[in-house]
């Protein structure tokens, strides 16, 4: 018989998308458990490689925020390179890499949230420190320890507060009901098959980066 667990929301995939799902449902209450195929050793997924994340701002006084101890120099700097990155810029930017090809309604929800967004993980401990050494970069902040830090954080918050994190437990199908409504995942562990039963389910799981078929395809 499979081994059941029962949590209010149950996040597959443990990247930066998985762990914010996580982090959002535990600052409303919920009772979370995440569900992520790699080994402990090996967690962050993709964005543990990353070293910033786009979004827009309208001046060098939306970035201090972000910033600890920033010097009069960098920002100085930062506002000769990039005074602001507008909504137009970050659409633009979003279209351009795209080939136009961005979901023009997801396209827009991100570019209308992502000021808020990055003051919320700031909130949440995360913070973003100047990147003026190389003039050729195409930013001019970054997260603090790049990707690696991001990651680390959003882990480190989640054990703090208790949260289940089932490291080599890959999703193997969505358990539906009757209504077809999805009430959680079967999943597979070194131990065998597991059963996690969920009020909400998220799948945080659709990097396809180190997927070479994925690639391919799209």
């Amino acid at each position: 018989m499979d081994r059941e667990f029962y949590t209010d929301v149950l996040i597959v995939g443990g990247g930066n998308a998985g762990l914010c799902a996580a982090l959002a449902a535990l600052e409303q209450g919920a009772s979370v458990r995440v569900v992520e195929k790699a080994p402990r050793t090996e967690r962050g997924g993709n964005s543990a490689l990353t070293a910033h994340m786009r979004f827009a701002y309208n001046s060098v006084e939306d970035l201090i925020p972000l910033m600890d101890n920033v010097s009069d120099h960098d920002l100085k700097i930062i506002a000769e390179r990039a005074p602001k990155h507008t909504e137009a810029d970050l659409w633009d930017e979003a279209m351009r890499v795209t080939d136009g090809q961005s979901d023009p309604e997801l396209l827009e929800i991100h570019v209308r949230e992502s000021y808020r967004t990055v003051r919320w993980l700031r909130e949440k401990g995360h913070s973003w420190v100047p990147a003026v050494a190389n003039p050729t970069a195409g930013f001019v902040v970054m997260l603090n320890g790049g990707g690696y830090g991001l990651q680390e954080r959003n882990f480190a918050y989640l054990e703090r507060h208790n949260v289940p994190i089932h490291y080599e437990t890959a999703a193997t199908e969505l358990i539906v009901d009757g209504r077809g409504r999805v009430v959680g995942v079967r999943a597979l562990d070194p131990e065998g098959y597991v059963v996690f039963r969920a009020k909400a389910v998220v799948l945080a799981c659709g990097g396809f980066e180190g997927n070479p078929d994925g690639f391919e395809r799209y």
